[in-house]
């Protein structure tokens, strides 16, 4: 049976993912941005159901994940 574990990245490969990573991240935060600016303050309690999340809370969500998504960029 073949040894299946993986090597640890190297430290000269970190830098090389932390910028890709922070490629996408930006590219993903203006998508969001998008997204926020479409959702009007008159429609922000807007929910599809009664066990949805409002539009203000979606946008909330989507904003916090990346946030918590470039923390741990920055944590690389």
């Amino acid at each position: 049976m073949a040894n299946t574990a993986q090597s640890a990245l190297s430290p000269e490969f970190a830098p090389s993912i932390r910028e890709t990573l922070l490629y996408w991240a930006a590219r993903k935060l203006e998508t969001t941005k998008k997204v926020l600016a479409a959702i009007p303050d008159a429609k922000a309690d807007y929910r599809p159901d009664p066990h949805a999340r409002t539009a203000w809370e979606l946008a909330w969500h989507l904003t916090s994940m990346d946030i918590h998504f470039m923390n741990g960029i920055c944590r690389l």
